[in-house]
């Protein structure tokens, strides 16, 4: 058996296979300087200094972590406080006899404490400060080391079996149209309780390796697309060789389809679109070879944005993201109904209403697919994704006045258009003058009013309370003034100080609604804070 060692490297910043004798030695026998993506090239050099054979940095990726949060557009402080997991160092072991590569990453966790902020004076940067008395210049958060339990993560690639086991994992069970699905998420999936892609140069050695066991079993070495995540090229490999690409679709589609794909296949892209029901273009099958997301974004846009022409396909082929989310959050159960495997970022595209049909009719194919795959595809803003939900709430039926519509041909769905936008909405609110609108409310639902140590409840009492809570949390509660005329519910928000938090819809004696900023899902001790409320106030907390 042959087995390498990696070390992060504060020179490089990066991870460095090392054939030194110090660097193999028990992970317990090691000190550790923390180390992270977010720090600035001051705290990098001041980090790199303090590497020796006795003091390994260990890294993990600000960034990418479940638990992190940001002050955001004014929003709130959440609460921060938590703990995740760091790399000290990551192995690889190559077992050539029994066709088997094994990686590992040895880790412990750090915790995340919210309080106290310490402010640089004249600067809106935040600091926190290391257990170790080290200064970093991120957002909001101190980390320190919360213990020295050392855990391993590991990732089996069972080439000669074809199958492969992440330890830990996780199953859930997802409903779509009624029905259970099992999905398993493993710890190499970003954003399920390990933060890290595992290192480029770990991939490279094993991907060697494997490929070596390919050219054994078929003559020759299998060639493999260069914009997979390692993570994924690594599991799908082992298991389709000839296709890594259906890896992807055999997790979105299921077991059924799985249990069609045979490993010798060259090509699955006949059996893939036969499932998606798909045309078997030429186009397509070269985009297919070239990007294992190109038919699940194709499928996406036949289903959910309306798109059927292969003439604007065109503009999304390479796409391998949809609104900053990964493509394989997606699942498709037996009906063909796409749904969630994982949770969305604070991005979603599910339930859009994407005003494809009148830029179609306004445009042609040729500028809606350029406009709709610059939102789809590019990383997303926050002035992208506001003057979206502009278009599908203020707009819904695609009659936008002359003046937006000139700026969205011209701009596309961007600060500028949003800018206009939202000029022309103020113009309209003033016009239309709803802000001066009074609410006829009842004692029970003016009594749900509270102070709490997280913050005020508070209920809208005018049309003016509704549009200062759409512009604060960046949501359309501002359309509700007419369902709160008609008594069809009542709007509540959670503040804290002059910080908006949350925003709460009853209705029927029932919570239906909670969402923070941008209609962002609310979690920790937000949610806890809401459903405290609602149960105090004998209201039925229904928030799917």
């Amino acid at each position: 058996m042959d087995q390498f060692y990696y070390i992060f490297d504060g020179k490089k910043w990066d991870w460095m296979e090392s054939n030194e004798d110090w660097a193999k030695k028990d992970i317990e026998e090691y000190n550790f300087e923390l180390v992270t993506s977010a720090m600035t090239d001051e705290d990098k050099a001041l980090a790199a200094s303090k590497q020796s054979e006795k003091n390994l940095l260990a890294y993990f990726d600000f960034e990418y972590s479940d638990v992190v949060h940001y002050l955001e557009w004014g929003s709130s402080l959440t609460d921060p406080r938590g703990k995740t997991n760091v790399v000290a160092r990551w192995r690889l072991q190559l077992c050539r006899e029994q066709k088997l590569a094994i990686i590992m990453a040895d880790t412990f966790k750090v915790e995340i404490t919210a309080h106290p902020w310490e402010v640089e004076d004249n600067s809106n940067q935040y600091k926190y400060i290391l257990a170790e008395g080290i200064h970093f210049s991120f957002p909001l958060h101190r980390y320190k080391l919360f213990d020295k339990i050392y855990n391993q993560y590991t990732l089996r690639l069972d080439y000669g079996k074809w199958t492969y086991t992440a330890v830990p994992n996780k199953k859930s069970r997802v409903r779509s149209n009624n029905n259970y699905y099992n999905v398993k998420h493993d710890w190499t999936d970003k954003g399920f309780n390990f933060s890290l892609e595992i290192p480029p140069a770990v991939v490279m050695r094993a991907m060697t390796f494997l490929k070596d066991l390919a050219t054994e079993e078929f003559g020759f070495s299998p060639t493999v697309p260069d914009n997979m995540p390692g993570n994924k090229l690594l599991k799908y490999f082992v298991q389709y060789p000839m296709d890594v690409n259906v890896g992807l679709y055999v997790d979105m589609l299921g077991y059924d389809f799985g249990c069609q794909v045979l490993r010798k296949n060259e090509s699955n892209f006949d059996l893939v679109c036969d499932y998606l029901k798909l045309p078997k273009t030429k186009s397509l099958k070269k985009a297919y070879h070239a990007n294992y997301a190109a038919l699940a974004i194709c499928y996406f846009l036949s289903k959910e944005v309306g798109i059927d022409d292969i003439n604007i396909w065109q503009y999304f082929l390479t796409g391998q993201k949809l609104m900053d989310n990964d493509i394989d959050i997606l699942g498709i159960d037996k009906t063909g109904k796409i749904y969630f495997r994982k949770k969305a970022n604070e991005y979603s595209f599910s339930n859009r209403h994407w005003h494809s049909v009148w830029m179609l009719e306004k445009w042609g194919a040729k500028r809606t697919g350029e406009i709709l795959s610059d939102v789809l595809l590019q990383s997303m803003d926050e002035y992208k994704y506001h003057c979206f939900l502009m278009l599908e709430f203020d707009y819904p039926d695609g009659n936008l006045p002359q003046e937006l519509a000139q700026a969205i041909y011209r701009y596309g769905i961007s600060k500028e258009a949003h800018d206009i936008g939202n000029r022309l909405r103020e113009q309209n609110v003033k016009r239309i003058d709803k802000c001066s609108i009074i609410f006829d409310l009842t004692q029970k639902e003016l009594a749900r009013e509270e102070e709490t140590p997280e913050g005020i409840f508070k209920v809208a009492r005018t049309g003016r309370d509704l549009y200062d809570i759409s512009e604060k949390l960046h949501n359309c509660v501002r359309i509700y003034v007419d369902k709160m005329l008609r008594k069809d519910c009542t709007i509540y928000c959670l503040q804290k100080e002059d910080k908006f938090l949350a925003c709460i819809e009853v209705s029927n004696g029932a919570v239906v609604q909670a969402s923070g900023m941008c209609n962002k899902k609310l979690s920790g001790y937000l949610l806890d804070t809401v459903i405290s409320w609602s149960a105090r106030n004998n209201l039925v907390y229904a928030v799917s």
